[in-house]
């Protein structure tokens, strides 16, 4: 594989030494091979005679700005700013920034930037573990190892398919893999904790039938480690929680204004009906957090994941019109005003909250995915406050 071509540019001496240090502690953790470029100025960028895949850019530069510098690079560059201010966040991610970092810098945040941009080329950043065995050095996905064991010197490395020799000291091979994933139960195991089914006081039960004891000395260490692993898995189900909430939200409230100048002419009583139309809203939700799930680990976690979002929403709408249309008779040019007025407002209160929110949405926890943090509440405070004047509207037509 050729070596991946990252530009550096920032004023500051200090600045890239630190902002280096992470990115090759980044390729040793994932097995990469990086070339990394400096640059003091954006001047010097732009006559730079190699094209880049990743820039990581400073705002603040003397001469030209970093924005206006991105701007006249072109290409398709994965562009991440780095900057003391939050002033240019929203110029920063109209010229299609992956990131936004404020200094100083921390690892996590250059980490998750490289794993943004990695998405968007479509690169493969998963951690390889190279095993030193008498056929020679042989890669291995961590993501493949379920334990490794070890009896008097040599190592035995375990995967769902096969396993493999090595006498490289389990110390070693611990040290080249996540501690975020892997556990060391004791001193002769290290265990993949995707691959734990059971976690009881005194051992661990894999999910291929293994049991290993645990050291007696860190137990409640030990099952700290494993819960916060357990929590970043349960992270997409409270994403799909947050998903489906706002979607019920943000539709609920319109589909009682739609119903409710026919709420004595529905097809079926009202009981039926509201029963009906709820377990159909619950559907949609579901439908629509699971794709927005989906879409979380196809697309980089931008406007491009948002946009994809609320097409999927507008699509998901679509079977609600059916539905009124089928649920209360009369006539449809009547019904299809009444609902379309519903949507309106409902888009109008939306609109209003994405600009609300936009005043404090936070760049490095921006995760393109809508209803973050607190646009929930105010989602429900705008619903709150406009609905009786869209009531009042429609009553009075």
């Amino acid at each position: 594989m050729c070596p991946l071509q990252i530009a550096l540019c920032d004023d500051e001496e200090r600045q890239l030494d630190l902002l280096e240090g992470f990115l090759r502690a980044y390729e040793a953790e994932h097995g990469m091979d990086l070339t990394l470029t400096r640059f003091f100025s954006g001047e010097a960028l732009l006559a730079a005679p190699r094209e880049f895949s990743i820039v990581f850019m400073d705002i603040y530069l003397d001469g030209l700005l970093g924005t206006e510098t991105i701007r006249r690079l072109g290409g398709e560059a994965q562009v991440v700013f780095i900057t003391t201010s939050r002033e240019h966040a929203i110029e920063a991610f109209g010229l299609g920034a992956v990131h936004y970092l404020l200094k100083p810098i921390e690892q996590a945040a250059v980490w998750e930037a490289m794993d943004r941009c990695l998405s968007r080329l479509g690169v493969n950043a998963g951690p390889v573990l190279q095993i030193q065995t008498s056929h020679g050095s042989i890669p291995v996905s961590a993501a493949q190892i379920t334990y490794i064991e070890v009896f008097d010197k040599l190592c035995i490395v375990h995967t769902a398919k096969q396993q493999f020799q090595t006498y490289t000291a389990l110390n070693t091979l611990f040290e080249q893999l996540d501690g975020n994933r892997f556990l060391r139960p004791q001193r002769s195991f290290v265990v993949n904790m995707e691959f734990i089914g059971s976690f009881l006081s005194s051992k661990l039960i894999l999910k291929d039938g293994t049991e290993i004891s645990l050291s007696r000395n860190n137990r409640a260490e030990l099952k700290a480690q494993s819960q916060r692993f357990l929590f970043d898995l349960t992270r997409s189900a409270l994403i799909f929680l947050r998903l489906s909430a706002g979607f019920l939200l943000q539709v609920i409230p319109f589909a009682v204004l739609a119903l409710y100048p026919y709420c004595e002419q529905l097809r079926f009583s009202k009981k039926r009906s509201i029963l009906l139309t709820l377990w159909l809203l619950l559907g949609l939700s579901a439908l629509f957090a699971g794709c927005g799930c989906y879409l979380r680990f196809l697309l980089p976690p931008d406007h491009t994941l948002f946009q994809a979002v609320n097409v999927v929403f507008l699509l998901c709408i679509l079977p609600c019109l059916g539905w009124y249309l089928y649920l209360v008779p009369g006539i449809w040019q009547k019904k299809l005003f009444v609902f379309s007025f519903a949507l309106t407002g409902g888009l109008v209160i939306n609109s209003i909250n994405n600009a609300i929110c936009t005043l404090f949405v936070s760049p490095v926890l921006y995760d393109g995915l809508p209803y973050h943090g607190r646009e929930l509440v105010i989602l429900a405070v705008l619903t709150g406050l406009l609905l009786p004047l869209f009531w009042f509207v429609l009553a009075r037509y």
